[in-house]
Parts: C-alpha cells; structure tokens; sequence
C-alpha cells in the first residue's frame, strides 16, 4: 500500500497485514462486520452480491447504531442479511452459493 491508512477510530484497520487478513475472511464467510471502524457507536454489517459470472456485483448493508447492531454480531442479523444479498444476486442472473 503506497499511502498510510488513516485511523478514524481505535478500531479502524490500519495494519496493511491486518487489513488483507480480513479481506481473506470476508471472502471466505460471505460477509463484513466493522464495528466502530469509521465512526465510534456506528457498526456495519455487509454481505457480497454476485453477478451472473461469478464476480462481485456489490455488497449490500445495514449500517446503526452499536445500541441496535451490537458491535459483536448477532446470526439473525447476519442470516436475513445474507438472505437478502441472496435474492439481490439471483435477480442479477447468479446461481451460484452467497450464504457461508
């Protein structure tokens, strides 16, 4: 990475190491969490969208207070988000498998 990655929060990913790691799990589970990583008492939550090839189309998210979307996740969040992205997939053509 040729620039420094700005530190918005305690919790914002500034470690380049770090950063790629959670990129590779984000590939790997199917959705992002990022509690507090660009505003303190925000978390987001983000599920992949895939078009009909197989490459990402998008993400889809909800984005609250940690007081609604706990900094730590909670399954029914994260399953009707990945259900969501589901659907928003297929309407672009992609059969293949978002959940993980």
């Amino acid at each position: 990475m040729s620039k420094l990655l700005q530190q918005s929060t305690a919790r914002t990913i500034v470690n380049p190491d770090r950063l790629f790691s959670e990129v590779e799990r984000v590939r790997r589970r199917g959705w992002a969490d990022a509690p507090e990583g660009l505003f303190t008492e925000i978390n987001a939550l983000a599920a992949l969208i895939f078009h009909a090839d197989g490459e990402l189309f998008g993400t889809i998210a909800i984005v609250g207070s940690v007081h609604y979307l706990p900094t730590t996740h909670d399954r029914p969040h994260v399953d009707a988000l990945l259900r969501a992205a589901a659907d928003v997939s297929s309407t672009v053509r992609y059969t293949g498998s978002t959940a993980r």
